[in-house]
């Protein structure tokens, strides 16, 4: 089991450094030509060990991850890896150090705070069929004059981008 669960860390590392590095190639490429790659370049990362049966709350940047005492058995760390695509949007990674945890009995709050998210939701990232999916059960407040937040539920970790516009492009 624990050779299983180091392979599927390392995957996971392996698929988000490929996206990393494709990005960069895209945006290479297509540089001076009004175009923009949609991959996630790194910018942070913060981690945390978290009880499951406590909780906690991990923040990186704009983005606030709220996990509620009873969301998983066990204690795990928690990373949030903070990303910018090259087209701008807000990005971050979302992991769980024993990806059998990954799945909550109460929904972990993901929350994204700025003055940009004016008519923008949180999407997360489907690897199967390569596209960005709007997050169900979005709460969205104004919290001053210049801060919007965008705050979803989640049941599973992923990679999660603020966007706008159909299909979030």
């Amino acid at each position: 089991m624990k050779f299983m669960v180091e392979n599927a860390k390392r995957f996971a590392l392996l698929a988000f450094a490929v996206i990393v590095a494709t990005s960069v190639l895209v945006a290479h490429a297509h540089a001076g030509k009004n175009s923009s790659a949609k991959n996630p370049v790194p910018s942070a990362k913060s981690s945390a060990l978290i009880d499951g049966s406590v909780g906690g709350t991990l923040v990186s940047g704009k983005w606030k991850l709220e996990i509620p005492a009873g969301a998983f058995n066990g204690s795990a760390t928690i990373s949030m890896l903070e990303a910018v695509t090259t087209d701008g949007s807000p990005t971050v990674d979302l992991s769980i150090s024993d990806p059998a945890l990954n799945s909550f009995r109460r929904p972990v709050w993901l929350s994204h705070t700025d003055s940009r998210n004016k008519d923008k939701s949180i999407y997360w990232w489907d690897p199967v069929n390569l596209v960005w999916c709007e997050v169900p059960g979005e709460l969205v407040s104004l919290l001053d004059a210049l801060n919007i937040e965008l705050k979803v539920p989640l049941f599973h970790f992923s990679i999660y981008s603020v966007r706008g516009g159909k299909g979030g492009w």
